[in-house]
């Protein structure tokens, strides 16, 4: 994880590969409001745009991660195809109660 200091505070997450967590602009299903989650390399990005920032909004031990779309980072943890997927969206307070937008930090390394 590396900072950047523009606004306020946003985070890049780097892989121990060297990719990066990268909000894409693609849909995850057809039909479906959820957008891929990649990870990428910083020169295919092909620039240091929103798409690579997060921003965490933290509520007592966990945080929200919103992109620069004002998306939050979502993990899916229901049937295939959904299962073990990472997407982006706006949730509404109806969204499925197997999609979490909370995550626990761990620091592994400072």
């Amino acid at each position: 994880m590396s900072s950047s200091q523009t606004k306020g505070c946003t985070l890049r997450f780097q892989s121990f590969y060297g990719r990066y967590l990268v909000a894409m602009g693609e849909h995850f299903l057809l039909a479906l409001t959820d957008k891929k989650v990649m990870q990428d390399y910083l020169g295919t990005v092909a620039r240091l745009d929103s798409s690579l920032k997060w921003e965490p909004l933290r509520k007592r031990f966990q945080v929200k991660l919103t992109s620069g779309a004002s998306q939050f980072l979502c993990a899916n943890g229901s049937i295939p195809p959904w299962k073990n997927s990472v997407t982006h969206d706006l949730r509404s307070p109806t969204a499925p109660p197997l999609r979490t937008r909370f995550w626990n930090v761990d620091i592994t390394q400072s």
